[in-house]
């Protein structure tokens, strides 16, 4: 008796995985659709999904809270201040001349500091009916979830909470802290623990700041190797990316690249960027 399939029979087989897995993304986008994201917000959850284990999405927030900024003192009032967090967490908000809501926040602990940065950056700029419209379960479909305590879930809940607490506060007309001093830009240097980052082998063809901050966010993946080349008579800049790290064992070209977009988001939206990521074992 033969065995095996035919070919239409592994043709059809072929088709059904493909038709099941369409359905399966078809099926994570009607999910994320319902969750009422910002675009911005949108943009990091599916970073975060992105990423290969929970091991890699932690380390990530902990990457987000090198990035955030330091509150004014001014603004840590007990009136900003979030409640039922293991850590000591404040969120100050106000309203632009626009209309959009601009926040600020920080904690004493980084793992929380990450967390309140990824909301700060994922909500800042948008309307308090949009801010509004977020739900809370995004952080299980980004991957966070399970990773995270009951604590630092409760905390996480609270924060968001907070945050829609004050911009619907703003939407009715009570500006709070309206005398304090304007919260300071989400984008700030490199924190001290950045700068200590393990080095890598790295050569770019050129010194301004761009290229070197691209080289300070890749570090965070600890490679062996990164190579940066600006490409001539480009405008607007261009420039090509060479990363070999070993995280990237395993990961399909697309994963990798959005590795690489998640953790130099800002350069990548200054620039026209092309990637290549390797593993170790793919370097010639």
């Amino acid at each position: 008796v033969a065995t095996g399939f035919t070919p239409a029979a592994w043709s059809g087989a072929l088709l059904s995985r493909r038709h099941e897995r369409r359905l399966a993304f078809s099926a994570r986008s009607d999910e994320l659709a319902t969750m009422g994201l910002t675009p911005r917000l949108e943009e990091i959850v599916n970073g975060l999904r992105s990423l290969p284990d929970d091991k890699m999405r932690v380390k990530q927030v902990l990457y987000l809270a090198t990035q955030g900024s330091e509150m004014a003192p001014a603004l840590k009032t007990s009136e900003n201040k979030v409640p039922g967090c293991l850590s000591v967490v404040h969120v100050h908000a106000c309203l632009s001349d626009d209309g959009l809501v601009e926040l600020a926040g920080d904690s004493d602990a980084q793992l929380t500091k990450g967390l309140v940065t990824l909301l700060i950056d994922g909500l800042s700029g948008y309307t308090p009916e949009e801010i509004q419209a977020v739900k809370p379960d995004f952080i299980k479909f980004a991957g966070l979830g399970a990773s995270l305590t009951p604590g630092r879930n409760n905390g996480f809940m609270n924060m968001l909470a907070v945050i829609k607490r004050k911009s619907l506060a703003l939407q009715n007309g009570s500006c709070e802290a309206a005398d304090a001093p304007a919260p300071a830009p989400a984008e700030v240097a490199p924190t001290a623990s950045a700068a200590k980052a393990p080095p890598a082998a790295a050569k770019a063809s050129g010194g301004d700041a761009l290229y070197e901050a691209i080289l300070a966010k890749c570090r965070v993946l600890k490679p062996e190797r990164v190579e940066l080349t600006k490409r001539p008579a480009k405008e607007p800049l261009a420039y090509d990316l060479v990363v070999v790290a070993a995280c990237f064992e395993g990961l399909a070209l697309e994963k990798r690249e959005q590795l690489v977009k998640t953790v130099a988001r800002k350069e990548v939206s200054e620039c026209e960027l092309t990637i290549t990521a390797l593993a170790p074992a793919e370097d010639a």
